[in-house]
């Protein structure tokens, strides 16, 4: 059975450094970094992996100091990045590897940490938790409101020349979909798509944010945003866009949810 988890990967700042603002991307390899000393071959296949990843990452999240377009980091000061894991093996070859690389100085940027622990109960933090595919399709309400909360810049590629920076209804539950169905070993109702079309949005509180990497920039939108279901659809195609709509935790939205965009909780 195919197993999801999200986890906080604790990091102690051994130095006081100035970093840039946008994280994801160093969290990201360190990430692979760290599953290299576990399975060579494990992360051979996630360098070669498709846009839809079996993996997130966050940026890094703690106190800093900012100076204009930098952060500094806090010597003595403890961080936190959240990574998700759509696939046993990974989530298991990362937990090895914490054990392997835990006293050796893991780098982002020319910030030096030491890897502390890794959160994983959601009793401790709300952006942890672990669960599968069946249980997330049994336990999943059909209730017609869904409210998402996109916690860092969430973006859609429109034809890979432009980017949508609106929750399109279609294009949020479309991206869920394809991940259930490229991870999953359940299977959702064939007609689903056809109902998303049908989804619209009833309110929002959203904003834009941008995020800037070493060659460039990403704009996305951060904030809340309620989705209303149709009303003549029936409980099974309810409960399946509700079972992706908690999906949405583990799977990120949108793109570049590898790179720390598109972190999503769904709030109830």
């Amino acid at each position: 059975m195919v197993s999801l988890h999200a986890v906080l990967l604790q990091l102690h700042a051994l130095n006081e450094a100035t970093i840039s603002p946008t994280q994801g991307h160093h969290c990201q390899a360190l990430l692979l970094k760290l599953l290299s000393s576990s399975d060579s071959k494990l992360t051979e296949w996630l360098h070669t992996a498709s846009d839809l990843r079996p993996y997130t990452a966050s940026s890094l999240m703690g106190k800093f100091r900012k100076t204009g377009m930098s952060h500094t980091i806090n010597q003595g000061n403890s961080y936190l990045v959240r990574y998700t894991f759509l696939n046993t093996d990974i989530f298991t070859a990362f937990l090895d590897s914490v054990l392997k690389e835990h006293e050796k100085v893991q780098r982002l940027e020319n910030a030096s940490f030491q890897i502390g622990r890794v959160i994983m109960d959601s009793a401790e933090n709300p952006l942890c938790g672990h669960t599968t595919f069946q249980r997330l399709f049994e336990d999943a309400s059909s209730g017609r409101e869904i409210t998402l909360r996109f916690l860092s810049p969430t973006v859609f590629r429109s034809g890979g020349k432009r980017n949508i920076i609106i929750p399109n209804a279609i294009l949020v539950f479309k991206s869920y979909l394809m991940h259930w169905q490229k991870f999953s070993n359940m299977s959702m109702k064939s007609d689903l798509e056809g109902v998303m079309h049908n989804l619209r949005i009833s309110r929002y509180h959203l904003q834009t944010k941008i995020l800037h990497f070493p060659d460039y920039r990403e704009i996305g939108f951060v904030g809340d945003c309620v989705f209303e279901l149709p009303r003549n659809i029936s409980d099974e195609e309810a409960g399946c866009l509700n079972a992706l709509a908690d999906f949405a935790f583990y799977c990120g939205t949108g793109a570049k949810t590898a790179m720390g965009m598109g972190q999503t909780r769904r709030i109830k």
